[in-house]
């Protein structure tokens, strides 16, 4: 038997946010936010590895729409 038996959707302040940083990348960007920040430093801290394969650059904090405040974000480049 094939076919879907249900759906996920996420959905949330955190996929909202996801879509409006993802809004700002250029071609070839990606932008995080300092959850995912977070987590990538603790990722490095906790000997996971030794070095991120990558750089995350501070950009001015983003205004987006449905937050009241600005909001910092990341942009990855890599190494």
């Amino acid at each position: 038997m094939t076919g879907v038996i249900g759906k996920l959707t996420a959905i949330g302040r955190d996929m909202n946010l996801a879509a409006r940083l993802q809004s700002l990348a250029g071609i070839n960007e990606i932008i995080i936010g300092p959850n995912c920040r977070m987590l990538l430093e603790t990722y490095k801290k906790e000997g996971y590895l030794v070095e991120l394969p990558f750089s995350i650059i501070d950009k001015e904090p983003a205004v987006l729409k449905g937050f009241d405040k600005p909001v910092p974000c990341y942009s990855i480049t890599a190494k």
